[in-house]
C-alpha cells in the first residue's frame, strides 16, 4: 500500500496480507506491508488513524487487549490506489 500506487489487485492483495499478519499476531510482517503514510478510516472513530507508528501502536494495543483476535475479510473492493473492505 505504498504511496507509489500499484494496481488495484496488488493493493487488495496487500490489504489481505496485512490481515493475515494481524491474525498471526505478527507486527513485523504487518508493518512490512503498510506504507509509512497509511491512513485508516474506522466508522466508529471521528478522525482517521494516520501513519505507520500510529498503526503499530494500535496493533500492539489490540494484541494485548484481545490476544485471540481474528479478523475475517468478508468483502474487499479495490480501485486505483484505494481499498475498502467489510469485516
Amino acid at each position: 500500500m505504498s504511496s507509489q500506487g500499484g494496481s488495484a489487485q496488488t493493493n487488495a492483495a496487500l490489504v489481505r496480507e496485512s490481515f493475515e499478519a494481524l491474525n498471526a499476531g505478527d507486527a513485523e510482517r504487518l508493518l512490512a506491508v503498510v506504507a509509512p503514510d497509511i491512513v485508516i478510516h474506522y466508522a466508529e472513530m471521528p478522525e482517521p488513524l494516520q501513519g505507520r507508528e500510529t498503526w503499530q501502536q494500535g496493533f500492539e494495543l489490540m494484541k494485548r487487549a484481545f490476544p485471540d483476535l481474528q479478523a475475517h475479510v468478508d468483502d474487499i473492493v479495490a480501485a486505483d490506489d484505494k481499498v475498502a473492505l467489510r469485516l
